[in-house]
């Protein structure tokens, strides 16, 4: 009976907690998650988890030529004026012959600060939290044409496991679509 007396008030505090956990995160995260990123497909429950709360999010594609061996996408996602993140697709004519040497020789371009060697899709890649690089068949432009994907997050701080699987599983997506796009 003791408990049963306290069952309706822990129920009441439980509702108004759970009532003022959503308006805080409500008001802290007024922008949609798009479904596109520069005319790339994406599923925006891959990409929600690297993007910080915000009200406006915002996405620039800088111009680029679609030869081979050059940029193919560039783009940024701000979110209130800061950029958050870029995303640069490149098409290269056959793969790297080491992605990691690449990677060393011009480590600050690909803003991973931890990288660990790991594998999206099949595809040998380079991930941290903040981060990754990973090169794709692209037969669509010829012979062993690959396209070459870094996804830069300027949001988190650090790396842990869960940071390397949220932009695994971003990388990922991202990489399918853009193989759709643009092979």
């Amino acid at each position: 009976m003791g408990a049963a007396k306290w069952a309706v008030p822990l129920l009441l505090l439980a509702v108004l907690l759970a009532g003022g956990w959503v308006l805080v995160r409500g008001d802290s995260e007024v922008y949609a998650v798009p479904q596109k990123l520069c005319e790339v497909p994406v599923t925006p429950s891959a990409l929600q988890p690297l993007l910080p709360p915000g009200e406006k999010l915002e996405v620039d594609e800088i111009d680029t030529e679609n030869p081979l061996d050059a940029p193919i996408l560039l783009c940024r996602v701000h979110v209130d004026d800061e950029t958050v993140m870029a995303l640069n697709v490149r098409a290269f004519s056959s793969p790297s012959p080491d992605l990691m040497e690449k990677f060393r020789a011009a480590r600050s371009a690909y803003g991973i600060a931890n990288p660990h060697e790991d594998s999206i899709d099949g595809e040998y890649a380079i991930v941290d939290a903040g981060g990754s690089l990973v090169e794709t068949a692209c037969p669509g432009r010829g012979g062993e044409a690959v396209l070459e994907i870094n996804v830069k997050d300027f949001s988190v701080q650090g790396d842990s496991g869960e940071g390397r699987e949220r932009m695994k599983n971003f990388t990922e997506d991202f990489m399918n679509s853009a193989r759709e796009v643009y092979c």
